[in-house]
């Protein structure tokens, strides 16, 4: 295929709108950017499944395991965790299913783990919960997410009639002749939101304020290293949502009787969800750097990666018909983009796989800009609806925003850098429909002009010298000045 690269600049004098759009060189029909964003749902529903390769269909049968239930449950409850891990093991490599029961088991074993963990150092905690948990992927991985089922009813419904019929169904008798009742420890949470945001400390929107019941394994923050415990939980459930979700290959029916869906059950749900997924991308929050068995690095990056999976989910379900409203989810999402940082916006665009989204996000970030020093015979160009040929609004207007604040340098290099994202984003995208789509030839390769790259410049250090004439504050200018430099570099190597 044969491609053009194509300058862009900006008009220097003021014109009359209707000449200035004839002096315009003919933009190539693109695909719109629901082309690409189909390709990118295909991408995430096929080759993103990390256990696509490893599939079998297995008849989930609990019968054939019912005689080993009670010799597994002795042996935890005995704490002879390596014999009952052992026992389970060679079940799933002679092709056999846990029964609900022993997966159960084995939450409790990560979550809640008895007296005997009270005796055992954080690393050989740490290392049985390693143990448990890849134990319970290699289920996943065999049997794929039906083995699970049965696990998201042990969460109680907000009906409190529904609630008490769920702990009576998942109350299973441990010893006949006594009173004795197993309770599942993942029933100490309310929902799957709540044990979400327990994970990443998150405080605000989620009713918390059912109070803890004791269970007669303890409460699960008593054991050593508990947050790491409760995520490696998180993180197999998440695991056991994408496999059930993938399995629906993107049919929007089958997407409205999938777990998540069900997770994710009306709007203010709905928007406390983003609250929560959102604030694992903010580098400032107060649950930050507090664990004692990971750095604060390693745990915001932990917390980040949890939630963006869980926004993949969302954005796949609402690339895949009206499950959820993609109108809501993009404006939602932009909403909670504008409180965060340059760092917590540089880890949305790595983690978000569907860049399609990143991209109109960035661009309704930008369109929301201060809009002062935009011709007036442009400020039209605000509302133009976001597109694969995207040059004309970027050059002719988004060059020209800047930010409502500016009181520190951050505020511009957080404009400037996500300014240099969309258009990196963009053009990549432009890129992919050259290389994925041959019934679309001659597709432009946009770069910016010299003089585009000089006036942008000019309208940045005024920006810059405007916030340093008005904060005595200067310590950390130089260190932004420097990231401003480096982000405009980067449009001009494009």
């Amino acid at each position: 295929m044969r491609s053009t690269i194509r300058e862009y600049s900006f008009t220097s004098r003021v014109q009359d709108p209707s000449k200035a759009q004839h002096d315009q060189p003919k933009t190539p029909q693109f695909a719109s950017l629901a082309d690409i964003a189909a390709l990118e749902k295909d991408q995430y529903f096929t080759f993103d499944d990390p256990y696509r390769a490893l599939k079998k269909e297995k008849v989930y049968n609990e019968h054939l395991n019912n005689e080993v239930d009670f010799m597994i449950m002795n042996s935890i409850d005995a704490g002879h965790y390596e014999g009952a891990l052992h026992t389970v093991r060679e079940m799933l490599l002679a092709q056999r299913c846990c029964s609900k029961i022993t997966i159960l088991h084995l939450f409790d074993l990560i979550l809640r783990p008895g007296d005997a963990y009270e005796h055992m150092s954080a690393p050989a905690v740490v290392a049985m919960v390693q143990n448990v948990s890849h134990i319970l992927f290699m289920v996943l991985e065999t049997f794929g997410s039906k083995a699970f089922t049965d696990i998201w009813n042990v969460f109680y419904d907000t009906n409190s009639s529904r609630r008490r019929l769920r702990k009576r169904a998942f109350s299973v008798a441990m010893v006949e002749e006594t009173d004795e009742v197993y309770e599942s420890s993942l029933s100490e949470f309310s929902d799957f939101q709540e044990l979400f945001a327990s994970c990443i400390r998150f405080n605000g929107g989620v009713d918390q304020s059912r109070r803890r019941k004791p269970t007669m394994r303890g409460p699960s923050m008593k054991a050593p290293a508990a947050h790491y415990r409760r995520r490696v939980v998180l993180g197999v459930l998440l695991a056991v949502l994408e496999d059930e979700f993938r399995q629906t290959g993107g049919d929007p029916a089958a997407i409205e009787s999938c777990t998540l869906l069900k997770i994710v059950d009306d709007s203010r749900r709905f928007h406390q969800w983003l609250d929560i997924i959102f604030s694992t991308l903010s580098s400032d929050m107060d649950y930050i750097g507090q664990d004692t068995d990971t750095s604060a690095t390693d745990t915001r990056m932990i917390h980040a990666e949890l939630g963006s999976r869980f926004l993949n989910m969302l954005i796949a379900a609402s690339y895949c018909g009206d499950s959820i409203n993609s109108k809501e989810l993009l404006f939602q999402s932009f909403r909670r983009l504008s409180s965060l940082a340059v760092d917590g916006c540089a880890t949305f665009m790595h983690m978000i796989k569907f860049k399609t989204f990143v991209f109109t996000i960035f661009d309704m970030a930008i369109s929301d800009a201060n809009v002062s020093k935009v011709p007036t015979h442009r400020k039209a160009l605000r509302k133009q609806k976001v597109s694969l040929d995207f040059m004309e609004k970027f050059v002719q207007f988004d060059l020209k925003t800047r930010p409502f604040r500016l009181d520190y340098i951050d505020d511009v290099y957080r404009h400037v850098q996500l300014t240099v994202w969309k258009f990196m984003i963009g053009t990549n995208l432009r890129c992919t429909l050259n290389d994925l789509n041959e019934e679309h030839t001659g597709i432009d390769i946009a770069v910016l002009s010299k003089q585009t790259i000089k006036e942008w410049k000019s309208d940045i250090d005024d920006m810059v010298c405007y916030v340093q004439s008005s904060n005595t504050d200067n310590s950390l200018d130089v260190l932004f000045e420097d990231k401003v430099r480096w982000a405009v570099s980067l449009a001009e190597s494009i």
